[in-house]
């Protein structure tokens, strides 16, 4: 089965309409000059995608974001309720404008939780760095 010639422009389309419009060949079948054999897609097996620029040609040498710091897992036990009133706010915050995800939201609760005590406990001045490891296990009381 033939493949049909498919225009990559305006022009192509155009030329080809043209040139098969004009031609003597029957009705339905374009000339023998007008039909091109399109470039095929997907590219034939072993044949590459033409690879694209490097980011700062696209860029102008500039990053499209700003670079992610390294984050660190946390693991936490918390009650159910608190679980699933933080799951729900989220959900309904987690499309525009706010894009909220569990990870900033927490985040933001625990900056904004550190704040409030350091001006509550520690005049404004964020608390000296801790001599050890926090002690596990229950609550002290």
């Amino acid at each position: 089965m033939p493949r049909e010639t498919i225009p990559k422009s305006t022009h192509d389309f155009l030329a080809l309409a043209g040139s098969t419009a004009a031609s003597s060949a029957s009705p339905g079948q374009p000339s023998a000059d007008a039909v091109q054999e399109p470039e095929p897609f997907p590219p034939e097996a072993g044949e590459q995608y033409a690879p694209k620029p490097p980011l700062e040609v696209l860029t102008g040498g500039k990053p499209t974001t700003k670079p992610r710091r390294a984050r660190e897992k946390e693991s936490l036990w918390i009650l159910p309720e608190v679980r699933n009133a933080m799951r729900n706010t989220v959900y309904h915050l987690q499309g525009p404008p706010q894009c909220l995800n569990l990870s900033s939201f927490i985040e933001g609760a625990i900056q904004s939780e550190i704040q409030r005590l350091s001006q509550e406990h520690n005049n404004g001045e964020p608390f000296p760095q801790r001599p050890g490891e926090l002690k596990v296990g229950r609550p002290i009381r």
